[in-house]
């Protein structure tokens, strides 16, 4: 007799996001208020390092990592920042580039469908969809996800001049 745990067809139903059920995330990235960092989130698993952590998640996560879907118009993506975790990104369709750091040591690589990049905990970073279409891409952020992001000065600038801003436990305002 084995030690392994078993589970119900009702538990791991219950752990199982449908896509076409998952509801669009609401703006909760500061970057979000930039125009070219718009983008739909879908939070799959955890509420993906956001700045609302009362995001709801179509799976709550157990710890250990996040799941969420991005997708964006060409052009667009994400602002630089960072997160005191791993995150990997793995583009499902299109084109996309990740950088990674500041100023003038600012590095990327170019990603294609199925392609696989980790960015180290505490690296500033971001993506965006070099592609000429909607392009789907996966990020994984490791821990419970409540360890949040930070966010690169140059894009709390921009984000303030836009009238949004980050008001009491780091949740994003704007109005």
């Amino acid at each position: 007799m084995s030690d392994f745990r078993t589970v119900t067809r009702a538990e791991i139903e219950a752990r199982t996001a449908r896509f076409d059920a998952v509801a669009q995330a609401p703006k909760v990235f500061l970057d979000m208020a930039l125009p070219e960092y718009d983008r739909e989130l879908y939070n799959m698993i955890g509420p993906a390092g956001a700045n609302d952590m009362s995001t709801a998640a179509a799976v709550p996560s157990d710890g250990g990592f996040n799941v969420a879907y991005v997708r964006a118009e060409p052009g667009k993506g994400t602002g630089p920042h960072t997160h005191p975790v791993v995150e990997a990104f793995i583009p499902v369709s299109g084109r996309w580039v990740v950088y990674w750091g500041e100023g003038a040591a600012r590095d990327n690589i170019e990603l294609g469908p199925l392609d696989c990049c980790s960015v180290p905990p505490g690296v500033i970073r971001g993506f965006t969809n070099i592609g000429d279409a909607p392009a789907l891409l996966i990020a994984i952020v490791g821990g419970t996800g409540r360890e949040g992001v930070d966010w690169a000065p140059e894009l709390l600038d921009a984000a303030a001049a836009s009238g949004w801003r980050l008001g009491k436990g780091g949740r994003v305002e704007h109005g």
